[in-house]
């Protein structure tokens, strides 16, 4: 039989203050039960290996594994066909709610109510305090003996007494004294016995301490049993789940597929570590194609507040944010490092929950617009925009009339061609921006690689033989990669970047290459899964700034402390409560003949 919690502390503190009383010789009674008065009843939650109908043990299971980490050892403990109690001395709504949970994986439970226990009590027999108060050995007056003979004859009727009052009994002073030192012994040897076990309580729950996981569960329990603090959505004593929707199929499926390479690669190098507070970092994937309502269902999902994730990273897009944004924002979850650069994400002041590390496109059209111009002195009115009809695109173009509106160059006199998302079809931008009357010597592309590959070379067919340059979003590889299979050199191709080069010494970008190559040794570098990584990096820096017992509150208060975090990729990293951009530096790369990329030097 267990007590409940509130009743527990009670009848313990009780107990301590009659040891204690008692040491002291001011108490004399028994310890006895005590009942808090209007206690709640308390639950039990049991399994006994019961499932629901058409449920397979090794469906539930897997279901126990995957949904609530539970380890083999625990799942063959569930399984064992004894009663295991999963938790105890709850409320029955808590234990309804943990009963629902078993039910999603297939496993039926059972809820029992508890029953109170006998509190300690001392052994039989009466220890009689009629002495003055004795905790040690010390001098005792005379007028302290005859005061105590006085009181024993009083309760021993017959023993006979000197009616003088300047002489007592011998017999009476020497029953008196035997009397003061048996108590006194008595008193010694519990204090001697409760030190004893003190010490050894101390020395167990030490050595506890000290053992890293024992020290995890003492402090959860205290946590989330004690204080009754609620677990947070993708949390479990072993794991925390990071969501991620991005491209993994469609015309940006390679963008999503090394933006979750980087991010893997950092995640299980922690992972090997040890993890992050005793936890493991898994990130949780799903497909959205690079379409908005694909990305808003995945949110079902990802924020499922039984098997959702804690928090979401590396989303690839400007749609598809767009669409999951303020489903996100209602639910209070964190958005970190979505690899776009559209003004949506970087409100003034910032959303609470949104934070980047990348510069915004605005950075990097800023940054091509002045090489263009400072550098190799085109005239700001012959530069032209290519860009995809979709909130990307505008974001990029944004970013280019503002640049050119700097060089005196209106938004009207802007020469501007799209095409539509997740297609190729760029036919009837060539034939505008091919145009002899047009003039055009410089073209800045807001465009995937697929379409940017595609415009390239029916340009180049059109006889255009002026510049090409596109942001970091296109996907600098899969760009040279899409270039040569069609047949088409890339060379002088210019593209912003918002990490360092893949291949550079730096020492980041060397621990990312040791990481990329001993966790996925078949992926090749690239600028997108390095920029994967260093999103990993300073996420899980938060994480480990937030402790044990974090919460999205928390985590957010972690990120804004960031400042001037060196990853040592040329720029420190720095986060503040006006500020949720982590850098605005802007890397500058251009194809050369053999489709390598070479360093372009921009301005920061």
């Amino acid at each position: 039989m267990q007590l409940g919690r509130e009743q527990r502390y009670q009848d313990v503190n009780s107990f301590w203050t009659d040891i204690t009383e008692y040491a002291r010789g001011e108490k004399s009674k028994p310890i006895q039960k005590s009942t808090a008065a209007g206690e709640a009843t308390r639950y039990y939650f049991v399994y006994r290996g019961e499932l629901a109908q058409g449920v397979s043990q090794q469906q539930a299971s897997l279901n126990f594994h995957k949904n609530f980490g539970y380890s083999s050892k625990q799942i063959a403990k569930l399984f064992s066909g004894k009663p295991i109690v999963v938790r105890k001395n709850i409320s029955y709504e808590k234990a309804n709610a943990i009963a629902e949970k078993f039910k999603l994986q297939g496993a039926i439970g059972k809820i029992e109510e508890m029953q109170d226990a006998t509190r300690i009590v001392t052994r039989p027999g009466k220890i009689t305090s009629t002495l003055p108060s004795v905790s040690r050995l010390e001098a005792i007056s005379l007028a302290d003996i005859k005061a105590a003979a006085d009181k024993l004859e009083l309760e021993q009727p017959g023993f006979e007494r000197d009616e003088s009052p300047s002489k007592i009994n011998a017999q009476s002073i020497s029953n008196v004294s035997l009397s003061i030192a048996n108590k006194t012994s008595t008193q010694s040897n519990f204090a001697r016995n409760l030190v004893v076990t003190l010490a050894i309580v101390t020395i167990i729950s030490a050595s506890v301490w000290l053992y890293m996981p024992w020290r995890y569960q003492m402090l959860d329990f205290y946590h989330y049993s004690i204080l009754e603090n609620p677990i947070p959505r993708g949390v479990t004593s072993e794991r925390i789940d990071i969501g991620m929707s991005a491209a993994f199929s469609g015309s940006a499926r390679e963008i999503g597929h090394s933006m979750r390479t980087g991010i893997n690669a950092y995640f299980q190098y922690i992972n090997q570590q040890g993890g992050i507070h005793g936890r493991q970092i898994k990130l949780v994937e799903l497909d959205d194609g690079y379409e908005p309502q694909r990305a808003l269902a995945n949110m079902d999902s990802l924020l499922d507040p039984q098997l959702g994730a804690f928090a979401l990273l590396g989303n690839v897009g400007t749609p598809t944010a767009k669409a999951i944004l303020p489903v996100l924002l209602d639910n209070k979850t964190i958005v970190f490092g979505t690899f776009s650069g559209s003004s949506i994400l970087r409100n003034n002041p910032p959303d609470r929950y949104v934070f980047n590390y990348r510069a915004s496109y605005a950075d990097e059209t800023s940054a091509l617009i002045d090489y263009y111009t400072n550098e190799l002195e085109i005239p700001a009115s012959r530069i032209a925009i290519f860009f995809q009809n979709d909130s990307y695109g505008l974001a990029g173009v944004h970013g280019v009339e503002t640049a050119l509106h700097k060089k005196g160059i209106s938004h009207d006199s802007i020469v501007k061609a799209s095409y539509e998302r997740n297609t190729a079809q760029v036919s009837d931008a060539v034939e505008l921006l091919s145009a002899p009357e047009q003039s055009i010597d410089a073209i800045v592309m807001v465009s995937t690689y697929a379409a940017s590959a595609e415009f390239i070379k029916q340009m180049q067919l059109k006889g255009y033989q002026g510049k090409f340059a596109n942001v970091s979003f296109v996907g600098s590889t899969a760009l040279v990669e899409r270039l040569q299979e069609i047949g088409v050199s890339g060379n002088d191709v210019l593209i912003s970047q918002v990490v360092p080069p893949f291949n550079s010494y730096a020492t980041g970008v060397l621990k990312y290459r040791e990481h990329l190559n001993a966790y996925f040794p078949g992926e090749k570098p690239n600028f997108i899964s390095l920029e994967g990584y260093i999103v990993a990096q300073i996420f899980c820096e938060a994480l480990i700034r937030a402790g044990r017992h974090l919460d999205t509150e928390i985590v957010v208060e972690a990120l804004e402390s960031i400042k001037d975090f060196d990853l040592g990729i040329g720029s420190p990293v720095s986060f503040s409560l006006s500020n949720h951009q982590g850098s605005h530096r802007v890397w500058g790369t251009k194809i050369d003949t053999e489709g390598n990329f070479e360093l372009v030097e921009l301005r920061e």
